[in-house]
């Protein structure tokens, strides 16, 4: 029997997601990295800067983190304790992402009232590095300890419980497409029409 594909699966999804992200970040975190020689002498571009703070806000997290906090880690939780675990652990990353995200956010403000000011663009150089080297870490955790230990103890029904959660998000927020991720313009594989068929023939039964 072949794998399902992501749009059936609700872990393979956020790995494809997991993949655009990386993606986003490394280039964000490359092409602000080149002002790094020139902090101050030179302006950084205040919608680069807006356009990535976007990213984290709505993709990274109302979206994808959505999908995590409101599905799979409450699916978990029924399992295993969420606090002191590997759930507790990511959940606070989430947090320290949104830190970031609202730092990139106020200094792309301020980028746009004086692009060259000194400590803004230290503060998007020091973000952006930070940003991209904690979800790096954060995709490893989970692809190699969260989502195997998830395949082992989530039965079927389980991860059809997260699945609707998947495509409830999906239709509030829209489903993540990898040119918002920075991969080209094609849609992300949303877990709307596989979750809404299993919805509709549970209706009809």
């Amino acid at each position: 029997m072949s794998a399902p594909s992501p749009s059936q699966d609700p872990l393979a999804q956020l790995m494809v997601e997991h993949r655009a992200f990386r993606d986003r970040t490394r280039s964000f975190s490359e092409a602000v990295g080149r002002y790094e020689a020139l902090v101050g002498t030179v302006p950084l571009d205040a919608e680069l800067v807006a356009e990535f703070s976007t990213f984290l806000a709505d993709d990274v997290d109302r979206r994808h983190g959505a999908k995590e906090e409101e599905g799979l880690f409450p699916a978990l939780a029924r399992h295993v304790p969420s606090d002191g675990g590997p759930v507790g652990m990511l959940l606070q990353e989430h947090e320290e992402l949104r830190g970031f995200q609202r730092a990139l956010a106020q200094a792309a403000g301020r980028l746009t009232s004086d692009a060259e000011d000194p400590e803004t663009q230290r503060t998007v150089l020091r973000s952006a590095g930070e940003v991209h080297q904690l979800l790096d870490l954060h995709i490893d955790k989970e692809e190699t300890v969260l989502f195997p230990m998830a395949r082992e103890i989530l039965s079927p029904g389980d991860l059809a419980s997260v699945a609707e959660a998947f495509l409830a998000v999906d239709e509030r927020m829209g489903p993540v497409t990898l040119s918002q991720a920075g991969g080209g313009g094609s849609q992300l594989p949303p877990f709307c029409a596989a979750g809404r068929a299993r919805r509709d023939r549970a209706e009809r039964a």
